[in-house]
């Protein structure tokens, strides 16, 4: 006698368990990945701008940019629903003026160090988005170690332990893991406020199967950081200085290609 078909149930992806406890941001310019894999939000930058602006399918708003050029007129941008980037975070920022007095939501990245991250949760900003693969890209480099395991990640550990002193104190500042080199990372830091995903990786996710659950709960003592004592610690935090250099020197680069194309 043969048994009956046995019903599958579907298995989420793993993309699709990430955003029930997680807030997932495409990390692009490119809007048709963005309508793909249906984020509930969106970051960019210069360089994934340029990249996408030298897409076929984008020729015809790039021209469109480049002709309202001269024209250009200030827009409201809804300063409710935008953040800005301002990548200086161990210089006192204008954050604080900026949000109070105008409104305007600020997403300090450049970020490093446990004591950046401190400094911008006191200064009150609205957003950081501390960098897991330029980290681990800097340990790869200057050190032994080729080499790790998600939850060993250099740039994993800096935003857990970030996150988990946020939450155990009270700080509002939200936390959006980015720059991500590998979906290992994204599953270690499940839980987190916001993880920004290149499409590339979003893709993986979507084709994969593994059961996710949150990673980041413990809490850390409060270490009470002023910007004066972020520095210090700042200075003291090895290849903090090198990798801000290192992402200076790559940001630059996008930005400065944008005008080669008019």
């Amino acid at each position: 006698m043969s048994s009956s078909p046995v019903k599958r149930q579907r298995m989420e992806s793993a993309l699709d368990q990430l955003k029930q406890f997680t807030t997932v941001v495409a990390d692009t310019g490119d809007f048709h990945a963005i309508d793909e894999y249906k984020p509930q939000d969106a970051t960019t930058n210069p360089s994934l701008i340029l990249a996408a602006a030298q897409m076929p399918a984008y020729q015809e708003l790039v021209e469109e940019a480049i002709a309202r050029e001269h024209r250009w007129q200030p827009v409201d941008l809804g300063g409710h629903l935008t953040c800005i980037h301002l990548p200086r975070p161990h210089l006192s920022p204008p954050c604080r003026e900026l949000e109070e007095q105008h409104g305007i939501h600020c997403n300090m990245t450049l970020l490093f160090s446990f004591a950046q991250a401190v400094a911008c949760a006191e200064a009150g900003v609205t957003l950081i988005s501390p960098f897991v693969g330029r980290i681990l890209d800097w340990h790869v480099a200057n050190t032994d170690k080729k080499s790790y395991e998600p939850l060993e990640d250099p740039g994993v550990k800096s935003v857990t332990k970030i996150y988990n002193y946020y939450k155990k104190f009270g700080y509002k500042t939200i936390v959006m893991g980015a720059s991500f080199r590998n979906t290992g990372e994204i599953k270690a830091l499940a839980g987190c406020d916001f993880l920004t995903i290149s499409p590339k990786l979003l893709g993986e996710l979507l084709q994969d199967n593994t059961k996710l659950v949150p990673v980041l709960s413990a809490p850390l003592p409060s270490c009470g950081l002023t910007w004066k004592k972020s520095t210090w610690m700042r200075s003291l935090s090895v290849g903090c200085t090198t990798r801000t250099r290192w992402l200076w020197r790559s940001s630059l680069t996008g930005s400065a290609s944008l005008p080669l194309m008019q």
